[in-house]
């Protein structure tokens, strides 16, 4: 069984066909991208993985359980975090307050638990503090902590989204156009943290546009194309696919 199945999903807004009868597996341990012209869907079907949107039909299988009718926050406790496209952080808090909201889906401590001051609040709290600066220190950020999110360069406010989407403890990261808007520098530092995250264990599910970046760091590639899947397979393969070649980029020249 994969750990991530994805089966015939549908998903239309109004009559346009957005994710049309889209199938594939991601295996555990990996990074897995999802390439396409804009408009060839990507977006919306991690969106329907996430659970931001619900699909017309179809399944989302995670570690054995349909996930495709869960909210996002229920989804997210089960183990899928994601960044996305447009930075999301919340810009009146320091970058390591930012990090302590996302430790909060892992948290047991409820609003009315707080307002009570109860001892094993604190304990919860002094820990989330300590795994919060220990993924401050693991993403090179501990010399921001207590600054405001906003006031951070452009390519260390990704950093920051990617250290908050791992600071929930995920299994499965989606990243939605994570080296959008970096330069050179930035994009080989990037390429460095995903490597690093899928060494620790966590499986990866990318979405990118730089197709350098995704030929470097993939093992397998999925292919869309006005909401269908056009093509699947290693970056050697998708390299030389003629429908990828014709479709995806409009000329005869290899991908990369």
């Amino acid at each position: 069984m994969a750990y991530l199945e994805i089966k015939k999903l549908y998903r239309s807004f109004g009559g346009l066909q957005a994710v049309f009868d889209v199938s594939f597996d991601v295996e555990k341990g990996t990074i897995n991208a999802i390439i396409g012209p804009n408009g060839a869907g990507k977006t919306t079907l991690i969106n329907l993985i996430s659970g931001a949107l619900k699909p017309d039909s179809g399944e989302v299988i995670f570690n054995g359980l349909h996930i495709e009718n869960l909210p996002p926050y229920s989804i997210a406790q089960k183990g899928i975090s994601r960044t996305f496209q447009n930075i999301k952080l919340f810009s009146n808090m320091t970058v390591l307050e930012n990090i302590m909201m996302g430790r909060h889906v892992r948290t047991n401590s409820g609003f009315i638990t707080g307002l009570l001051n109860l001892p094993w609040s604190w304990k919860e709290e002094d820990s989330t503090l300590e795994k919060s600066r220990m993924i401050l220190e693991q993403f090179k950020l501990s010399e921001f902590a207590d600054r405001p999110a906003d006031s951070l360069p452009f390519g260390k406010q990704r950093i920051l989204e990617f250290a908050r989407a791992m600071s929930m403890d995920p299994e499965l990261l989606i990243l939605d156009e994570p080296a959008a808007g970096l330069n050179m520098n930035e994009t080989e530092e990037l390429a460095k943290v995903i490597t690093n995250v899928r060494n620790s264990g966590i499986t990866i599910l990318i979405i990118e546009h730089d197709m350098t970046l995704i030929m470097d760091i993939s093992e397998k590639i999925v292919v869309l194309n006005y909401g269908e899947k056009i093509a699947m397979g290693t970056p050697e393969e998708i390299q030389k696919n003629s429908d990828v070649i014709k479709i995806y980029l409009g000329d005869d020249n290899a991908i990369g």
